[in-house]
């Protein structure tokens, strides 16, 4: 069957006869996958239904973690606490062992912000 050269399909016919055998491999490849994806189910476990007595025993042997390690009584910041007393609300200004300090702990310690 002869095609005519005007046809627009006749590049395209064209480019898949020219192509690589490598190339229309992987092609044929990345069709393939993309039907099995769409046609395959969605992954759905059995959803299995736990008896009372199942319940019961899985709350029973819960043991919930701390939210916290607990810290040491010489840990280092903690005895720095001791050293430094800060009164007052936070705000431009706080008390540091009652000396006035500008806040820098806070993005707004030139009140600039309303």
């Amino acid at each position: 069957a002869f095609i005519p050269a005007t046809w627009d399909m006749y590049d395209l016919l064209q480019g898949v006869i020219q192509a690589p055998w490598y190339h229309m491999v992987f092609e044929v490849a990345l069709i393939l996958l993309i039907v099995k994806i769409y046609v395959s189910q969605s992954f759905s476990p059995e959803k299995t239904v736990l008896t009372e007595k199942e319940k019961d025993a899985l709350i029973e042997e819960w043991q919930p973690e701390p939210l916290a390690p607990d810290v040491p009584d010489d840990h280092p910041i903690l005895r720095s606490m001791d050293k430094y007393c800060i009164e007052g609300q936070n705000g431009k200004y706080i008390k540091v062992n009652g000396r006035s300090c500008i806040n820098m702990a806070s993005f707004n310690f030139l009140s600039m912000v309303g």
